[in-house]
């Protein structure tokens, strides 16, 4: 697999020779919440725990992007939204719905799940599974449809 942390530096590099500003500000938002995660954990991340950093820097976007269409402000959704654009570029394809379906129903049968209250038991297991290939939104959504 290659390295992502590698991957954003070279990124940031070019992006600084470029003088594209909004890249090299959030790459520089990236490069500092992967490096927060390694001090709190006093190592160096793994592929899938860097994985669910860009993940999580996506959604908190996105989060931001709906609550800026509600305000009318456009100025800061399309910010937001090209940031989006930066940071997927370091994610990897996201599985298609027939792979994790695949990936759900097999936690659903490892964990003996039988309803929806069982989806705390789901989750882990798919989320692990997946290997940072899907948002854990839609895990929960494909699980919750299979389980209900």
């Amino acid at each position: 697999m290659k390295n992502l942390s590698a991957e954003i530096n070279k990124s940031l590099i070019e992006s600084l020779k470029d003088k594209d500003q909004p890249a090299v500000d959030t790459l520089r938002m990236v490069k500092a919440s992967i490096k927060n995660k390694e001090i709190e954990l006093g190592r160096d991340l793994k592929e899938e725990e860097t994985l669910k950093i860009l993940r999580g820097e996506i959604k908190s976007r996105n989060d931001s992007i709906s609550q800026f269409k509600k305000a009318g402000r456009d100025d800061l959704l399309q910010k937001e939204e090209k940031e989006v654009e930066i940071i997927k570029k370091f994610l990897p394809k996201d599985l298609d719905i027939k792979e994790l379906e695949a990936i759900v129903k097999e936690a659903i049968k490892e964990s003996a799940a039988g309803s929806v209250a069982d989806l705390g038991k789901v989750m882990p297991l798919a989320v692990k599974k997946a290997k940072g290939k899907a948002s854990g939104e839609d895990i929960k959504n494909l699980a919750l449809k299979l389980l209900g």
